[in-house]
This record gives structure tokens, C-alpha cells and sequence, in this order.
């Protein structure tokens, strides 16, 4: 909505009213505006003045050869912090705004700088803390073809945890919806755990429920190889098992995992070369009165290697025990924010 894009650029041009910005590269790249007026290169950081209503510059992180640009390094007093894209500051409007030219007079120091890391495939290792701000839409699709939308924002956080499978430490990883139209929550909590090399295995699903690899007989599934290869193929047969009868099968299923090749994919978080994840799973109940009604879910997740994944689709078909259709629910969402 213009109204509201408006209210973002002010509280922007209220960040940038310092009378100084620093730009502040390491190793992996640097930083050029679009006038040419300033390269910020490693070791060589930019001290800019920022003394009047004229100045108007857009700021781009350029990575070098075998690096790529993370983001705008999240950081107190930091500009465009947690986002990839160039970076347009302005002082424009300042004029209409006495607070904000008090502010072009002091003394304030604010900072631009961009992260770069190496050129891999290998998932990073979430810690807690870790943040990812996404948008997007859900929908549900009744068995007439009615279709209902709400349009939503959602964080994806992490969080320690005391649990352990099989002496592992595990991680708790909670996705949350909030609806647009009226600010309800739905967030959706599991538990899962990482190796060193990054990859990443879902010991529970959203309901509390443990998986169990049933060729393996251990607890856990791979949610994302690391690292993430083109080409990469793998089926699995799972059960869903509940503490502390996990010999008794709630569910069972089978997961389907495969990687794509990386190609660029522009996001609101900025542009990134990143690798498609599918996962397709077949579930049904085997106990109590909804034994025999099936699940068929599709992911789409396309995953940066150094962030995580920054675009999703999810698609759910259910079906009771009879084998009617009972409806589909789909989501997309898009990464904004980061905060690592």
C-alpha cells in the first residue's frame, strides 16, 4: 500500500540522518554507489558526510570471484540491516522534518556493511537465535474448487533445547504465521538436529509426533543434504511413532527427496543463487477411527546454502478413510528479513 510504503522510507531516512556514514567491507568483496563518487574496498572502509537535504546515493555490495554477498550486516545503528539489496539512502525530505536536520548537525556515526562469505554448498548450522522474516499467502481449497486466501507474514526462529536422540543435541525450530487481516498466530514448533557439515534431520514432526527412519530403525529423517548437490536422490520409509510406545506406528509414510541445480531467484531479501529442495510424502493413519485417511504433501523449498531456504511452496491433499477428497491447503511464502 503506498501509504505505508511511505512511513517506511521516512523511518529509513530517520536512520541515515547521521552526519556520517561508514562503510566498512571485509574480505569478499566491496561496495561502489551508483553516482561512481565512492568505492569502499577492504582495508580501505568510507567515511562519508552527510551534512545537507542533497544527498541521494544507492549503495551496492559487490561480491569477488568465489565469494557471495550474505547481507547488510545486522548491527546497532546499522542501514538496510538484514536484507541483500542495494541500499538507497536520501535526505531529501529531511527539510519538512526539524528533528531530522537537529540530527544532520550532530554528531552520529551509522554504519553499512556488508558481509560476504565464500562460494559453498554446505548448509550453514543454525544457532539459536537465528531469524528469517518471510511473506506470503495461504490458501485452502474446498473439495468444489472454492478457493479462500489470507495473505500473512511469517518468522522462522530457533531455539535451544534440553531434549536429545540418540546423545544428539537437538535444536527447536518453530515456524510461525500471523494472518494479515487480523493478527492471529499459528505458529508450528519441531525439533531436529544438525552434523557438523550442516546437514539437517527432523526428529519430530509439528504435532509433537517422532519420526522414525523405518529402514534404519533410528529417529530421524534428512530434511536438507549437506552438501546441497545437484542431482541428489533419496527415498525413505518412515513411521510416525508418540513417547514412550514407539513401537506402536501412529503413521507411516514415505519421504521423497531430490535436488535441483541452483539458479538465481530474486526474493524481497534480494537476489541469490540458490538450490531446489522437493520433498514429496506419502502418509497414512494406521490407528484409531481416521485409520486409512492418506496425506499427499509437496515442498518446494529453494535454499541458499549460507541463509536457509527463501522461498517456499506447500501444497497438502488430504483424504479420509473411505478415500474421498477432503480438501488441499497451499502456502507460499518469500524470504525479507535475516537477522544473522
Amino acid at each position: 500500500m503506498v501509504w505505508l510504503r511511505g512511513i517506511v522510507i521516512i523511518l529509513s531516512l530517520f536512520l541515515v540522518s547521521a552526519c556520517k556514514l561508514k562503510v566498512i567491507p571485509q574480505e569478499g568483496g566491496n561496495v561502489t554507489s551508483e553516482s561512481g563518487t565512492y568505492t569502499c574496498e577492504p582495508g580501505s572502509p568510507c567515511t562519508i558526510d552527510v551534512i545537507d537535504i542533497f544527498f541521494n546515493e544507492t549503495f551496492t555490495a559487490n561480491a569477488a570471484p568465489g565469494y557471495e554477498f550474505h547481507a547488510w550486516r545486522t548491527q546497532p545503528r546499522a542501514l538496510c540491516a538484514g536484507t541483500a539489496n542495494p541500499c538507497s539512502l536520501s535526505t531529501a525530505l529531511f527539510a519538512d522534518y526539524p528533528a531530522l536536520m537537529d540530527l544532520l548537525a550532530s554528531d552520529e556515526v551509522f554504519f553499512l556493511n556488508p558481509v560476504f562469505v565464500k562460494k559453498a554448498n554446505a548448509l550453514r548450522v543454525f544457532k539459536a537465535g537465528n531469524r528469517i522474516k518471510y511473506r506470503g499467502v495461504i490458501s485452502s481449497i474446498a473439495t468444489d474448487g472454492t478457493r479462500t486466501n489470507e495473505h500473512v507474514t511469517a518468522k522462522r526462529e530457533f531455539f535451544e533445547s534440553e531434549n536429545k536422540v540418540d546423545g544428539r543435541p537437538v535444536l527447536l525450530h518453530q515456524f510461525t504465521i500471523q494472518l494479515n487481516s487480523d493478527g492471529s498466530e499459528f505458529p508450528e514448533a519441531s525439533f531436529y538436529y544438525q552434523t557438523e557439515d550442516g546437514t539437517w534431520v527432523d526428529v519430530t514432526d509439528t504435532t509433537g509426533n517422532f519420526i522414525v527412519d523405518s529402514s534404519t530403525n533410528t529417529f530421524g529423517v534428512l530434511g536438507y543434504p549437506s552438501p546441497l548437490a545437484a542431482g541428489y536422490e533419496q527415498e525413505i520409509p518412515f513411521r510416525l511413532v508418540s513417547l514412550p510406545n514407539i513401537s506402536t506406528a501412529l503413521a507411516t509414510g514415505t519421504f521423497h527427496l531430490s535436488v535441483s541445480p541452483a539458479r538465481r531467484i530474486p526474493v524481497p531479501l534480494g537476489t541469490y543463487r540458490a538450490l531446489l529442495v522437493t520433498s514429496t510424502i506419502a502418509l497414512e493413519l494406521v490407528v484409531g477411527e481416521s485409520a486409512g485417511a492418506r496425506l499427499e504433501v509437496v515442498q518446494e523449498h529453494w535454499v541458499v546454502p549460507h541463509i536457509g531456504p527463501v522461498k517456499i511452496k506447500f501444497s497438502q491433499r488430504s483424504y479420509d478413510n473411505r478415500g474421498n477428497y477432503t480438501g488441499t491447503y497451499e502456502s507460499r511464502f518469500e524470504a525479507v528479513n535475516i537477522n544473522f
